[in-house]
């Protein structure tokens, strides 16, 4: 992922949702550590949701990247998402342990 998406939105869905953490990873780039963690968020199937959308949950972005009708029923949607932390909200922490 990279760049700043766009931040002319528009609200598609208001919904109840399931929302739960499923990985988290660390990594090094560009001399900071990023840290990336994928979610998988159920609601109510609606065939308008797709994968160039995003979801707003408490203050917090996610970028979808998949969307799944797990049992072909049409009565769920799973989505796989990623959150987006925007660099603002991050805490620089030392390498050198300093902090």
């Amino acid at each position: 992922m990279g760049g700043t998406p766009d931040t002319n939105y528009k609200l598609v869905k208001k919904t109840w949702a399931s929302i739960e953490a499923v990985t988290g990873k660390d990594q090094l780039a560009a001399g900071a550590f990023i840290e990336t963690v994928t979610h998988k968020v159920t609601v109510r199937y609606d065939k308008r949701i797709n994968a160039s959308q995003w979801i707003f949950f408490k203050g917090r972005q996610f970028q979808i990247t998949a969307v799944m009708n797990p049992d072909e029923t049409t009565k769920l949607l799973v989505i796989q998402c990623v959150e987006v932390n925007d660099s603002r909200q991050q805490t620089v922490q030392p390498v050198d342990g300093t902090g």
